[in-house]
Parts: C-alpha cells; structure tokens; sequence
C-alpha cells in the first residue's frame, strides 16, 4: 500500500480528531511479557504517553521492493503505521533512516487510537521529521525506536504545530511477509 493511500485510510480513520493524553510514564516491556505475534507500542507524544500501558498490539510487517511497513492495531482500536526505505546493507543493524518533512514518501510513522467510540472520534498524529530506529529484525522480535517530531492530524489535514514524538515497538515473533526478500537475506 503506498503513502498516499495510507494517509487517506488514517484521515478517514481520524476525522474529527480531538486532544487527550495521559501523564503515565513509558512502562518498559520486555519480549517474555509478549506471546508471539503480540506487540507493545509505547510512544509518548509531547509529554503525555498515547496508548494505554494495558494495550497489546498485533498484525503485520511486510519487506516489499525496498520497503519495510509495519500495520499494527490494539484491542482498543488504536492503530500504528510505520513505513520506510530499506538500507542498502540489510544485514548490518541498526537499520536507522531519517524522515524529512520535505520528502514524506521516504518513509511515515502515524499513530492513532479512538478517544470516542460512540461518536467515531479519533486522535492522530503523523510523525514528519526525525529518526526511526530498526535495533532489531528477526524471526524472533521487532525493535525499533522512534524519535522526532509530530503533527496532530485532524478533519483540516495535517497541522503545522509540530509536538515531540519519542518512543518503541517491540514485537515478539513478529508476523512476517518477505515479498521478494528471504531471511538469509535480511539476517547478519
């Protein structure tokens, strides 16, 4: 799925969005705390974290002509998607790739969750600067960390406020499609 499309899915998704945020502290997950397939996404935007420290995340990651996406969603309907270009030297880790606000189809982290589940009400950012951090791919988890900065998007688009976004997603056993790649390839 491309960026553009994936951004019209998220802008339908979220129309209407409205503030929220908590003030708990980034809870520290480790994979033992995880069955397979289960992720955690603990991602704090400005100085509140935005999921739930109870929310388990499942889905998918793909490796398809140079690009790595990662679709996750929580039992709360909260939603995470991640896109970037690959590196050149897959097997050397980590894999770090910059976003730049100025070429937003090299890569896209957007967040979102529903804060009104009766009115369809969401709140979503969209990461347009900073880095994302891939410490670890393999059969066994998914790592990475993020780190920039975020805009709030809402029914009027995306805003030019931007906020800090920092955090990570860890996955154990992470469900994998290697389009035209194999692990051998991917592995050091």
């Amino acid at each position: 799925m491309n960026f553009t499309l994936r951004l019209l899915l998220i802008s339908i998704l979220f129309a209407g969005c409205q503030g929220s945020g908590n003030n708990d502290s980034i809870p520290i997950v480790t994979l033992d705390q995880l069955q397979d397939g289960q992720g955690r996404v603990d991602i704090t935007i400005g100085e509140n974290l935005f999921y739930a420290d109870s929310s388990i995340f499942q889905g998918s990651t793909s490796i398809s002509h140079g690009t790595m996406a990662v679709n996750l969603k929580d039992q709360s309907e909260g939603q995470i998607i991640l896109s970037f270009q690959l590196p050149s030297d897959l097997p050397k880790r980590p894999w770090i790739h910059s976003l730049n606000e100025r070429d937003q189809r090299s890569g896209s982290l957007l967040v979102g969750k529903i804060i009104d589940k009766s009115a369809r009400k969401g709140l979503g950012y969209v990461m347009t600067q900073g880095q994302i951090t891939v410490a670890r791919f393999d059969q066994q988890a998914l790592i990475i960390s993020v780190v920039g900065m975020a805009g709030k998007y809402g029914a009027e688009g995306l805003s030019t406020q931007k906020i800090p976004v920092e955090g990570s997603i860890t996955i154990k056993k992470p469900v994998v499609a290697l389009d035209d790649l194999t692990w051998k390839d991917l592995l050091p």
